[in-house]
């Protein structure tokens, strides 16, 4: 057997560790097959970029919309980055206003970070 750059492969390694054995089984490694696409790249549609953010911080009822934990979590650096890649990948409206999104969440998630920092004493 002969690696895509010329080299021969004599062996593969692994501890056969209960990760790593489910992960041979799963793409199927063996002797004769001793490659697998990289998870992350064939599935593109299984990666979630904001996995902090549920169904509960965006469907807030009643009183809990003055509750400063949700806004947190709604203007946040993860949610801003998450606007930007679905403008990136087009899932957004070209005629609306994501574009400008993503750097109005960083802003506001800037805002709350210097709000909320303190300084234990203060400099002459």
């Amino acid at each position: 057997m002969e690696s895509s750059v010329g080299y021969p492969v004599y062996a593969i390694n692994c501890d056969l560790g209960g990760d790593r054995r489910g992960l041979s089984l799963g793409v199927n490694i063996s002797v004769d097959n001793t490659w697998f696409e990289n998870p992350h790249t064939s599935k593109p549609s299984g990666l979630n970029i904001a996995h902090k953010i549920n169904e509960t911080y965006l469907t807030v009822k009643s009183a809990e919309w003055q509750k400063v934990r949700f806004a947190t979590k709604r203007f946040s650096h993860t949610v801003s980055k998450a606007v930007s890649r679905m403008n990136f990948l087009g899932l957004c409206d070209s005629n609306s206003k994501g574009l400008e999104s993503p750097e109005f969440l960083k802003i506001t998630n800037d805002w709350f970070d210097i709000f909320n920092s303190k300084v234990s004493q203060i400099d002459s």
